[in-house]
């Protein structure tokens, strides 16, 4: 029954037996009789053989219809507590400092308080979407469950 599987995945690919051989690190006759149901491959060589075809292990059994092997969630960094309370400090700080400032204007009208307001929001928004991709692009694939 596993035999039968892996021929048939095998000549889904369209690669002989030797190739298949040389993929997976063993010899052709090895292929040759897990394809004629004479020898059954050991557990690591069966999850090496459903990695290639990207099929489950359960599939191979035959214990599944489902050939797809169940693919990993992707890993989304979110904004910890922390973060969150350092964004808010440093756009009030940055408010703190417009304020000091003798004179601030946009397009040529002085800054009121809305004005004001909207620029902290937009700061925000701008270090929560910095810290997102700064944890998305440098925190280390072992890290990403």
């Amino acid at each position: 029954m596993v035999g039968d599987i892996i021929k048939t995945l095998r000549e889904n690919k369209g690669i002989s037996q030797k190739e298949l051989s040389t993929l997976i690190k063993v010899a052709s006759s090895t292929v040759g009789m897990y394809e004629s149901n004479k020898r059954v491959p050991s557990s690591d060589m069966l999850d090496v053989i459903a990695s290639y075809f990207n099929v489950s292990v359960d599939y191979l059994l035959g214990r599944t219809n489902v050939s797809e092997a169940p693919t990993k969630q992707n890993w989304t960094p979110t904004i910890s507590n922390k973060d969150k309370l350092d964004i808010i400090k440093e756009s009030e700080q940055m408010i703190v400092n417009i304020d000091k400032a003798e004179t601030v204007e946009f397009c040529g009208t002085p800054a009121d308080d809305e004005d004001k307001e909207f620029l902290r929001m937009a700061y925000e928004k701008f270090l929560t979407d910095v810290r997102i991709y700064n944890k998305q692009k440098y925190t280390p694939k072992k890290y990403k469950k």
